[in-house]
């Protein structure tokens, strides 16, 4: 077992061989990876509870550019075997296209565990059973959810109390008086757990029937589900919602209710989104957003 820093101009690559097989051009990598922009992390496969697979491709016929493959990241993968684990590290000023959103990052690091490696037909046919396995559980959930009556009177009365809540939450956390109660993960999600559910813990591929009321750090509402008078139903961890949703949820059990303080890095980035109807205040670019959420039932289809 060793420590090996190889260059790749763009590119540096630090290793620790388990000694195992490699993958190849054709083949895809199953792998965590952990994404970081100079020390801010922006993407976790282990915190998302998933598994990252890349088709490898040669580097000598790769285009960067056309296919969206990082050429570094490809490159180091197919000189690693399973069970290394290996730190990318590209500078962004020696892209030949920088693209905005990287316009006052220096680096980008991409941190890698190799966990297996499968050629393209047993990836083809893990995606088709994988596909089949996830309309039959969609089904399910709609059928169960169908079942589900939500007194819309009550949801609407709770409007106006949850707002003014939100709000007194929201002038707080800019005056740096929730600081001793704020809890903060790896990817910068910010959250107060208000009040503990007595359920089980939500998880990835659950679905969660919820209340939610969102608004900027301002205080200003921008969408809930209270006003609609119906619940909202989320399959977690599968990209249906905001990455702060997908990892916000997955901290909380059923009964939950909880706070989020969602940096616009995994809320809606340097997207602007307009009101959902006429006069409604929108998200402006890079907003950090601030949401009021109560899980009232949780859904295991796993």
């Amino acid at each position: 077992m060793k420590k090996m820093l190889l260059l790749f101009g763009t590119a540096s690559l630090l290793t620790t061989f388990a000694c195992k097989k490699s993958p190849k051009p054709g083949q895809y990598a199953y792998c965590h990876l952990t994404v970081r922009y100079d020390d801010s992390v922006v993407f976790s496969s282990r915190e998302q509870g998933d598994t990252v697979r890349m088709p490898m491709k040669d580097p000598q016929k790769m285009d960067n550019a056309a296919d969206g493959t990082i050429k570094p990241l490809n490159e180091a993968i197919l000189k690693m075997r399973v069970g290394d684990t290996s730190n990318v590290v590209q500078l962004t000023d020696t892209m030949k296209v920088k693209p905005p959103q990287l316009a006052n990052v220096k680096k980008i690091t991409y941190g890698i565990k190799l966990l297996d490696v499968k050629s393209e037909a047993q990836f083809k046919a893990e995606s088709e059973a994988q596909q089949n396995a996830q309309k039959a559980k969609q089904e399910k959930i709609s059928a169960v959810l169908q079942t589900m009556t939500a007194d819309s009177t009550i949801m609407r009365n709770r409007q106006k109390a949850v707002a003014d809540s939100t709000t007194a939450l929201a002038k707080d956390y800019l005056a740096g008086a929730l600081n001793g109660k704020i809890q903060t993960t790896a990817s910068g999600l910010k959250y107060i757990i208000l009040k503990e559910g007595t359920g089980k813990n939500v998880k990835k591929g659950d679905v969660a029937a919820m209340q939610y009321y969102g608004a900027l750090t301002t205080g200003n509402r921008f969408d809930d589900s209270y006003s609609r008078g119906q619940f909202f139903p989320v399959q977690v961890g599968v990209g249906q919602v905001i990455p702060g949703w997908d990892q916000g949820l997955q901290l909380l059990k059923e009964g939950s209710i909880a706070v989020l303080f969602v940096p616009s890095k995994l809320g809606y980035g340097d997207r602007a989104m307009p009101g959902q109807k006429k006069g409604e205040v929108g998200i402006p670019a890079n907003s950090e957003l601030v949401f009021y959420m109560e899980v009232l039932k949780r859904f295991d289809y796993q």
